[in-house]
């Protein structure tokens, strides 16, 4: 039930045949153009608020209550801002929620970091790595397939 759902889904034009792209959206939606885009544009539909096809710093922040979640959200924005125009474009949103965007890797590593360094110095030593070993090899950075499909 759950593939043929996940087959309607990715099927945008013949119903019985997928496209490349389509075949990506089905068994990769993480790496799939289409996916991508449509959560861009679904991004743009809920902070985008004077249509421009743009966001800006004040309306991507609007639902931001917490100062921790201002704070986590000011720095993506600036991470996404990749001409720095203070303006999030269509074409940066595609690029930074694109899994192969750097900002996933040291996202994973930070993860990392802050599971394994016991002591709290911002340093990694071999025997919190070897104590801590099994966070490492079930990272999606160590084994992606688990990570994108159950079934491996």
């Amino acid at each position: 039930m759950r593939d043929k759902a996940a087959w309607s889904e990715a099927a945008r034009g013949d119903p019985d045949v997928l496209s490349l792209d389509e075949f990506l959206a089905f068994k990769h939606p993480e790496s799939s153009h289409a996916t991508i885009l449509g959560k861009v544009e679904e991004l743009l539909a809920a902070k985008d608020g004077d249509s421009d096809s743009q966001i800006t710093l004040e309306e991507y922040m609007a639902a931001a209550e917490e100062q921790e979640q201002e704070q986590a959200d000011q720095k993506q924005f600036k991470e996404t801002d990749a001409d720095g125009n203070g303006k999030l474009s269509r074409k940066e949103l595609l690029l930074y929620m694109d899994p192969r965007h750097p900002h996933h890797a040291r996202v994973e590593a930070e993860s990392l970091m802050a599971a394994a360094d016991s002591d709290t110095d911002g340093k990694l030593t071999l025997a919190e790595l070897l104590q801590q070993s099994s966070i490492f090899a079930a990272s999606k950075m160590v084994d992606a397939a688990s990570s994108f499909h159950n079934e491996f």
